[in-house]
């Protein structure tokens, strides 16, 4: 890694026995802005495989990556999809509610990061063996970025959908107005090396044209 990077750690939720902390990297600096999220059920692991492997190369690229490798702390550490403290799912928890909880507090935390990038890519795991699968909100450069991983599927997320209650990143994202993929992509102990480099391939393309995409 030749760019200069940052970790900055964030407690979004304190409580007697456990604080949530959200650690997050910086990569770069600058405009465009993409920000790199994956964990967000404590039990899908191959986003970190993915990270990890993508800051083991050299990257000279235009702008700022930031990356938040796992979004749901407690569920990490227990292998679990649900934030524990909570109970939720937090990819279900990107609500208009007051009510603090953890979950709450890290969806306000992803969300507030989310606002001052132009690209969110989300990491997460499917059961079907070796397939990978990409979801576009259709806002503005998705769809060309969603390709650049040369994904197996390319699902629809509608492009009218509004956000609703227990509602997902991919339509709060839909409603800020920021381009936003997630990738489903196989299971940590199943997932090939060949499939990891594609997905490392398709960020390090994307970080490369990410502010000259052709319409």
């Amino acid at each position: 890694m030749s760019l200069s990077t940052n970790k900055h750690t964030e407690i979004v939720f304190r409580s007697p026995k456990n604080d949530v902390v959200l650690e997050y990297l910086t990569v770069g600096h600058g405009s465009p802005k993409t920000f790199l999220i994956s964990g967000v059920h404590g039990n899908e692991k191959t986003g970190q495989t993915v990270i990890k492997r993508l800051l083991s190369e050299s990257m000279d690229f235009a702008g700022t990556l930031t990356i938040l490798a796992v979004a749901n702390p407690t569920g990490f550490a227990q292998n679990v999809r649900l934030e524990l403290l909570s109970g939720l799912d937090l990819n279900r928890s990107f609500l208009d509610v007051e009510i603090p909880s953890p979950a709450k507090e890290i969806s306000d935390s992803i969300v507030e990061t989310a606002k001052r990038h132009e690209y969110v890519i989300d990491l997460h795991n499917f059961t079907t063996d070796g397939l990978i699968q990409a979801v576009s909100n259709h806002i503005e450069n998705a769809d060309a970025l969603a390709l650049l991983f040369k994904p197996d599927v390319v699902r629809t997320s509608g492009k009218d959908g509004v956000l609703k209650k227990g509602g997902t990143f991919n339509q709060l994202a839909k409603t800020i107005g920021v381009s936003y993929v997630l990738l489903e992509l196989p299971v940590d102990t199943k997932i090939s090396q060949e499939r990891i480099e594609q997905i490392v391939s398709g960020l390090k393309d994307h970080l490369m044209i990410a502010g000259n995409y052709q319409q």
